[in-house]
């Protein structure tokens, strides 16, 4: 395991006062956290090492900025003892999410091939399995998860005719309009208020949600 340095003064190097991801800027309590989590392993590659999950330093400010806002992938009951699929996992930063609200276990599908590491480490430490590979309908076992989150940048589509198949929690992004309308009319309804300000601030990212029946 790699020894963790915590000497904020080599963490902060080259840190801009108001630095911004996706075009939103980050507050101060967030930049403290980045700045006490930032590390580096034995090569010297920088990550973020967060209550024992290690993360790409894109996908730890993702978490650090978002993990607040994702009640929204909540459905009524909680997760408490459940099996959840997260599908576009990330490095697995919705697992924690979703185990630190008593979520039984995740199985993460990231397509992005610098995951793998992060991944591998997260999995040897927390309750969680992952795959890298691209989506597939195949990969959703009806009967084996109790919740699926799907975040794939528009190729959430792909459920699309496959919907009235099965009955299951399901919480989903979609990037663009069209895609939200379309889901929509499948029986889906927005898990975050659809306002103005929402769209401003998430840039036209909407959260969708079809709790069990």
């Amino acid at each position: 395991m790699n020894t963790l340095n915590k000497d904020l003064s080599i963490c902060y190097h080259g840190l801009p006062i108001k630095p911004k991801y996706k075009g939103r800027t980050f507050n101060w309590i967030t930049i403290f956290q980045m700045i006490k989590s930032l590390t580096k392993d034995d090569n010297g590659n920088e990550f973020l090492y967060i209550d024992g999950w290690k993360f790409d330093v894109s996908y730890g400010l993702m978490y650090l900025k978002e993990n607040r806002h994702w009640n929204y992938y909540l459905p009524p009951n909680g997760v408490k003892d459940k099996f959840i699929l997260d599908v576009g996992g990330g490095c697995g930063e919705t697992a924690k999410f979703f185990l630190e609200h008593g979520a039984f276990g995740v199985d993460i599908i990231e397509f992005n091939e610098k995951c793998r590491e992060f991944l591998d480490y997260n999995s040897g430490y927390h309750n969680i399995r992952a795959w890298i590979k691209k989506f597939d309908m195949r990969d959703i076992y009806y009967d084996y998860y109790d919740l699926i989150k799907i975040d794939i940048e528009g190729y959430e589509t792909e459920l699309i005719p496959y919907l009235g198949e099965f009955n299951i929690d399901m919480v989903l992004e979609t990037h663009s309009q069209y895609i939200t309308d379309e889901f929509i009319e499948k029986g889906f309804s927005y898990a975050r208020p659809n306002t103005e300000q929402n769209i401003e601030i998430y840039g036209g990212v909407n959260i969708l949600c079809r709790w069990k029946k």
